[in-house]
């Protein structure tokens, strides 16, 4: 399989001395790294509406066990919101398909 090299125009020569393969080029173009930026800036937004709203929480883990105990629940309580979306997300799914009938064992 030959390699497609990136066909930048940023500088005449670059196409000439350019030995990125495309993909590799794209990487490091400002403008991919743009979704790259928007997707980032959203998860540390939900990040921090996560622990926002788990505050007392958190709070409540600072108070008892110290902050070696809060700083190992926090990732442990993201882990949980994550499979629990995930179960739901399954079951929402197998729902649409006809995999999972309501009421039935």
């Amino acid at each position: 399989m030959q390699l497609k090299f990136c066909r930048c125009t940023a500088s005449p020569l670059h196409r000439f001395t350019c030995k990125l393969p495309r993909v590799f080029h794209r990487l490091n173009d400002p403008v991919a790294h743009a979704g790259v930026a928007q997707i980032a800036l959203v998860a540390a937004s939900m990040l921090a509406a996560v622990l926002l709203l788990n505050r007392e929480l958190f709070a409540f883990f600072f108070r008892h066990r110290g902050a070696r105990f809060t700083a190992a629940c926090v990732p442990l309580h993201l882990l949980y919101f994550l499979y629990s979306s995930l179960s739901y997300l399954g079951v929402w799914v197998g729902m649409k398909l006809k995999v999972v009938v309501p009421g039935k064992r």
